[in-house]
């Protein structure tokens, strides 16, 4: 199974891996969300689609996440 979590390009999320967050021999991998310039006391929000999907191949993976892409990215 796979695991995806796709962001808008516009939201600068920055994806992040730590060596021994998941413990012994499993890396934690998270994400970042970056603010530029932020100012207290405004609201700033992202925007994620994630897919829980059989894996079968990276070019399976990469077809089924291609419409959500383009959604997110506005084209």
């Amino acid at each position: 199974m796979a695991f995806v979590q796709i962001f808008r390009p516009r939201d600068q999320i920055r994806i992040t891996q730590s060596p021994s967050g998941g413990g012994r021999g499993n890396p934690a991998w998270d994400f970042q969300f970056f603010i530029p310039d932020y100012k207290v006391g405004k609201r700033y929000q992202m925007v994620m689609r994630a897919m829980y999907l059989p894996c079968e191949s990276q070019q399976q993976i990469e077809r089924a996440c291609e419409m959500h892409r383009r959604a997110l990215s506005g084209k």
